[in-house]
């Protein structure tokens, strides 16, 4: 039997530190050491349970946000995947992932020139890709939209992951304009909106 319980914002999960990562936890008959108990210490932001199925996401502090920044992250996927939980890890394109189990879900995010981050993107991630894995760019202009156009096309990302996103900075740039440059250029990618701001403040956490 799992059990997961929650008290004051901390996680008290059989794992070890968990990390501001969405993850997905699938019901399954697998067992594991119900000695070994790690606490995970950070806010539970959101919580959706879909029967047979639970969505969450923790919130924790300390790494800016980036999951492969925290202490023993790593070995807690790698527990979670062996206690049969789909893991979904959103991991900046400056970090290292040939570590990560390969049993992971990775959605990785590369730097665009708006970000003023892109010379933090680590190529040699692009050769680790599977096709359980998804890259994502965030774009505010349309130089960020043809640096993006060309990664995708350079690399052939879509023959190489599972879905690659394209997603525009809120309040920079108008969504329709890179829907339409999509469907002009018949790019293979997936247009996505961060949904919660538009439907919350753009500011609200924990949504």
């Amino acid at each position: 039997m799992r059990r997961v319980r929650s008290h004051r914002g901390a996680l008290i999960a059989c794992g070890a530190t968990l990390v501001p990562v969405a993850a997905v936890a699938h019901h399954s008959r697998a067992v594991f050491d119900t000695k070994q108990e790690v606490v995970i210490e950070g806010t539970v932001t959101k919580l959706d349970w879909r029967n047979p199925h639970i969505y969450f996401t923790v919130e924790t502090k300390g790494t800016g946000g980036e999951p492969l920044l925290q202490k023993n992250v790593l070995p807690l996927m790698s527990m979670l995947c062996d206690a049969s939980y789909t893991i979904l890890l959103e991991t900046s394109g400056a970090h290292d992932i040939s570590k990560v189990d390969p049993r992971v879900h990775r959605i990785m995010d590369l730097k665009t020139p708006g970000s003023g981050e892109v010379d933090r993107n680590l190529w040699s991630n692009i050769d680790l890709l599977t096709l359980r894995d998804e890259v994502k760019f965030v774009m505010g202009s349309r130089e960020d939209y043809e640096w993006s156009r060309d990664k995708v096309e350079r690399y052939n990302l879509p023959r190489r992951c599972h879905v690659v996103l394209f997603s525009p900075i809120f309040g920079r740039i108008d969504p329709r304009q890179i829907v339409d440059w999509i469907l002009e250029d018949k790019l293979n990618v997936r247009f996505q909106l961060q949904m919660h701001k538009f439907i919350w403040s753009p500011t609200q956490r924990g949504v």
